[in-house]
C-alpha cells in the first residue's frame, strides 16, 4: 500500500478526475458488492509486472498507471475480495488513457457524422453541403464540435452501463461471462453513435444553435431515448440469459509462493524505477529534429526539451517529434485547447497530393488557421494510424508539423514552401 501510495502520488498530475468520473467511483462503491472469496491471480501479477517493465524501457506514464489499476485489484483480490470486471473498466473510465483514446477517435468521427448527418438530411433539406465538420444549410452553418460527437455522453453512456450492469449482478446474484460484456459495451458504442447522429440531424434540421437551451434538452433526450432505455432493457436480459449463479465458496489461495515473489519484486523494481526515473531520463540521447529549408531566417527555440518552435510576424510552426509508435503525441486538439482556444471548424483537405488537416480556432476574437501533419521527412500522412504502423514497420522517425497563421492566404503561402 505504501508503494501504491507513492506511484498514484508521484502521477497525481497525471489523473485527472471530472465531477462525472466521482460521481461513478462513489455510485460504485455503494452499489457493487465484494465477492469475500479471496482469490489471487498470478497472470494479473504478471501483466502488472510486464507493464511496470515496459513504462521503465518507453517512460510512458500510461504504461505505470495500468500497471498500478492491475496491482491494485489484485491487492484487493487477495486481502479485501473478489473485484469484477467493471473495476477495471471504471478506472480506465477515470482515466486520462480515456479521454485521450476518445479524443483522438473522436477527432474522424466527427467528420463521418458530419457525412451521414448531411446524407440524411438531404432527403429533406435541398440546399445543404457539408464541409468538414460544417454543416450548411440555407446560409447557416452548424459545427459538429467535441460536444455534439457525443464524447461526453460516451463517457456517460459508460459510466451508466457500468451501473445498471452492477445493479442487476446484485438483484440477480449471477455473474456474466467476457464475451457478454464485450457485447453489451459495444451496444452502448453502437446506440451513442445513433443517438449523436439523431441529435445532429434534429439540431441542424430545426437550426437550434448552441446558445440555445434546447440545444443541451435535445442532446439529454437523446441520450435517455437512444442509449439508457435500450441498455436499461438488455442488460436484464443478458443477464437472465447467459448469466451463472455467483460461487460463494470459499477457495484456498493457489500459486501463494508465486504470489508473494512477485508481489515483492514488482512494489522492489516499482520504488527503484520511480525514485531513478529522472536520472533514467536524463540519460536518453535527445530526439532530432526537421529542418526546413524555407524556416531558416525564422526565430527558433527549444520548448520542452523536444518541441522546435519556429515563428515570425505571419506563422507558427511547431515540428514536434514522435518518440515512438506506441506514444502519445502533442495534438493541436489538445495544446491549442490548453491555450484557450476553440477549434469549430476544421476538414481533410488535398494539398499537392497530400490530405492534411486544416482547422480555424477562436479566442475572444482572434481566429487562427492551423494546419496538421505527420512526416518522416518524406511521407506525409494524416492518419494517426498510418503514421504509426510505418513507424513500427519501417522503423522511420515521424513528427507531427502543426502551422498556424493569421490567415488562409498566409497558412497556403507557407505550406506551399514546406511541401514539396
Amino acid at each position: 500500500m505504501c508503494y501504491i501510495g507513492y506511484a498514484v502520488y508521484y502521477i497525481h498530475q497525471y489523473i485527472q478526475l471530472e465531477t462525472l468520473h466521482v460521481f461513478a467511483i462513489a455510485a460504485f462503491i455503494i452499489i457493487s458488492k465484494i465477492d469475500t472469496n479471496k482469490k489471487s491471480n498470478v497472470l494479473l501479477l504478471l501483466c502488472s509486472a510486464v507493464l511496470l517493465i515496459a513504462y521503465y524501457k518507453f517512460q510512458a506514464t500510461s504504461f505505470l498507471y495500468l500497471s498500478l489499476i492491475i496491482l491494485t485489484i489484485e491487492t484487493m483480490n487477495v486481502y479485501i475480495g473478489k473485484m469484477n470486471l467493471n473495476a477495471y473498466i471504471l478506472l480506465l473510465i477515470c482515466s486520462p488513457i480515456y479521454n485521450f483514446v476518445s479524443t483522438v477517435i473522436g477527432f474522424p468521427l466527427r467528420l463521418q457524422l458530419s457525412k451521414i448527418a448531411g446524407y440524411l438530411l438531404s432527403f429533406i433539406v435541398k440546399d445543404i453541403v457539408v464541409i468538414g465538420n460544417m454543416l450548411r444549410i440555407d446560409g447557416n452553418d452548424f459545427a459538429i464540435d467535441q460536444a455534439c460527437a457525443g464524447l461526453n455522453m460516451l463517457t456517460a453512456a459508460a459510466i451508466f452501463t457500468l451501473l445498471l450492469i452492477e445493479v442487476n449482478r446484485k438483484k440477480l446474484q449471477k455473474e456474466i461471462p467476457f464475451f457478454a460484456y464485450l457485447f453489451l459495451y459495444s451496444s452502448m458504442l453502437i446506440f451513442n453513435i445513433v443517438s449523436n447522429i439523431f441529435r445532429i440531424f434534429i439540431l441542424t434540421l430545426f437550426k437550434v444553435f448552441p446558445e440555445n437551451n434546447w440545444h443541451e434538452y435535445i442532446g439529454i433526450i437523446c441520450f435517455v431515448c437512444y442509449i439508457l432505455v435500450p441498455m436499461y432493457w438488455l442488460i436484464p436480459k443478458i443477464f437472465i440469459r447467459y448469466g451463472k449463479a455467483v460461487d460463494t465458496k470459499v477457495h484456498e489461495i493457489k500459486h501463494q509462493w508465486l504470489m508473494y515473489i512477485l508481489f515483492i519484486g514488482i512494489i522492489t523494481f516499482g520504488f527503484y524505477t520511480i525514485l531513478n526515473m529522472n536520472s533514467i531520463k536524463a540519460s536518453l540521447p535527445q530526439n532530432e529534429t526537421l529542418h526546413y529549408a524555407a524556416l531558416t531566417n525564422y526565430d527558433t527555440i527549444t520548448v520542452e526539451k523536444e518541441v522546435v518552435k519556429y515563428s515570425d510576424d505571419e506563422h507558427l510552426i511547431y515540428v514536434k517529434p514522435m518518440k515512438a509508435f506506441y506514444s502519445s503525441e502533442h495534438n493541436p486538439l489538445f495544446c491549442w485547447t490548453g491555450s484557450g482556444y476553440l477549434m469549430k471548424e476544421f476538414e481533410e483537405r488535398k494539398f499537392k497530393d497530400h490530405l492534411i488537416y486544416f482547422g480555424k480556432m477562436y479566442k475572444d476574437k482572434n481566429e487562427i488557421y492551423t494546419a496538421w501533419y505527420y512526416t518522416d521527412g518524406n511521407k506525409i500522412t494524416n492518419s494517426q494510424w498510418q503514421w504509426r504502423w510505418n513507424a513500427l514497420n519501417e522503423k522511420k522517425k515521424y513528427f507531427l508539423i502543426n502551422i498556424s497563421a493569421n490567415s488562409n492566404d498566409e497558412l497556403n503561402a507557407i505550406l506551399s514552401k514546406m511541401i514539396m
